[in-house]
């Protein structure tokens, strides 16, 4: 490998590097599109990259309180009212020397029947109606009373540090809590008593922890997607003379947030730095392929034009891609990425393009800011050309050359829509894309092939090959 040709090579290797500093997608500043609803726009505005449509903060405050609102509250069981409800227990029936019954009743404001306050005056009556109001209020207060009028078959009660929905079966209303005070009393002036206590004493003690729904509010506020969907890549947001409505709105505010968010835009110094790196980059992949190429291809690659066919394809592959994406903005499958790689698959050799193809994918795929999706595609449908030259005898008939292109491209582009679960009007879309790719590819190959040939004066396998039929003008013309 001469010095030139390193010196050549390197260069190559700057020119790259210079494209993508002056393309590189960070180099813009983030935009404040001045857009009203019911404005007419006065540009088309395409999406510079991939971002979320927000909702607007009227609408996301809206729907996280109607879905704060739907919220049920989180109650438990207050151990605090069960305290109370035994503590005037004690009060009421444990009389000592100090008062008597009636003077706690009427400091109380309790107010019982004659025969209840008669029943009680007898400490034995007294003693037995405390022991029993006291085990039975333990077990009730436990399992619970629920609020009355509580609109829901179902109760969400906090227990054993965690919320559980309890039916309200298991459960007491307050009614039933009486009727079970009652329960199995013979005696009716013992039941009498009971009652009449109960009627103070047990009150509803399954309340609502405001803590926890609070909790619950907010978890349910946060569970309210921020986003109605997604604007794709070079995907047309507004076209001129259009008019904004609210959803257009939408997208031009969420962009401008996407882009303060991400700061997708770099400065000076680190897209030099950025450039560097392609540069470094290109110039290994470019001095590793010629250096494979004079290797094992020496015969075939010592020229200069042979130098110039190649490099002028890794160019021109990128430059097509610059303006696919950039200038364009169409689907990165419409890269007619076969050009370069069939052009030295015919006018060398196949092995040499099939190495072709896979620097040639590198540079796409690095000009995509490393989408490598579509690249590999059109990357694998090009490995199909490649297998049609060498199985058909003229390989400049250019429309069984296409044929192949497109089978194989349909082959892989069912494939990959299959596993990515993608929809039918999907694939056809980046079928379309495609084989317009294809197209242009089949058509560069038509109008370069015999320039170069013929400007270069290349005996290409393929001309050696057509030399074997004896009724060609060329061999007749010799």
């Amino acid at each position: 490998m001469t010095k030139k040709k390193i010196y050549l090579l390197l260069l190559t290797a700057l020119v790259i590097a210079a494209l993508q500093f002056f393309t590189n997608p960070y180099r813009f500043s983030i935009l404040d599109y001045e857009f009203k609803l019911g404005q007419i726009a006065d540009r088309d505005i395409i999406a510079p990259f991939e971002f979320n449509i927000y909702k607007s903060p009227e609408t996301i405050a809206a729907e996280r309180e109607a879905a704060a609102a739907k919220v049920r509250p989180v109650y438990r069981v207050s151990d605090n009212l069960k305290y109370n409800a035994q503590k005037n227990l004690d009060y009421l029936l444990i009389v000592n020397k100090d008062s008597t019954i009636e003077e706690r009743l009427q400091k109380s404001g309790y107010s019982l029947s004659e025969a209840v306050v008669k029943y009680l005056k007898n400490d034995k009556n007294r003693i037995e109606i405390y022991n029993y109001l006291t085990e039975k209020l333990s077990r009730i207060f436990d399992i619970g009373i629920y609020p009355q009028n509580y609109p829901y078959q179902e109760i969400k009660i906090a227990r054993y540090n965690r919320v559980i929905d309890y039916h309200l079966s298991r459960l007491y209303s307050l009614e039933e809590a009486k009727e079970k005070l009652i329960e199995g009393i013979d005696s009716e002036i013992k039941k009498q008593t009971v009652t009449e206590i109960a009627n103070y004493i047990l009150i509803e003690n399954i309340v609502i922890d405001n803590d926890l729904t609070h909790l619950e509010k907010q978890q349910a506020r946060e569970e309210i997607p921020l986003s109605l969907g997604k604007v794709m890549k070079n995907e047309k947001i507004i076209s001129k003379n259009q008019k904004i409505t609210a959803n257009e709105l939408l997208k031009i505010n969420s962009l401008i947030k996407a882009q303060q968010e991400q700061q997708i835009s770099k400065t000076d110094k680190e897209i030099i730095f950025s450039a560097l790196g392609t540069f470094i980059l290109a110039a290994f992949l470019l001095l590793l392929f010629y250096y494979i190429l004079i290797t094992f291809y020496r015969r075939n690659f010592s020229s200069y034009s042979h130098l110039y066919i190649l490099i002028a394809g890794f160019i021109l592959s990128i430059i097509f891609t610059i303006f696919t994406n950039e200038v364009f903005k169409v689907n990165s499958l419409a890269i007619p990425f076969s050009f370069s790689v069939l052009l030295v698959a015919i006018v060398f050799n196949l092995q040499v393009g099939i190495l072709y193809n896979f620097i040639s994918l590198i540079f796409v795929a690095h000009f995509l800011n490393w989408s490598f999706i579509n690249p590999l595609l059109l990357a694998l449908a090009t490995l199909g050309g490649i297998v049609a030259l060498k199985e058909q005898r003229n390989r400049q008939n250019f429309l069984n050359l296409a044929l192949y292109l497109a089978g194989t491209y349909f082959l892989v582009q069912l494939a990959l829509s299959l596993i990515r679960f993608s929809k039918f009007s999907l694939f056809i879309t980046n079928m379309l894309w495609g084989l317009l790719s294809i197209i242009i590819s089949a058509i560069g190959l038509m109008i370069f092939v015999p320039i170069i040939e013929k400007k270069l004066n290349m005996a290409t396998k393929g001309v050696l090959l057509e030399l074997l039929d004896f009724n060609n003008p060329l061999l007749k013309k010799l």
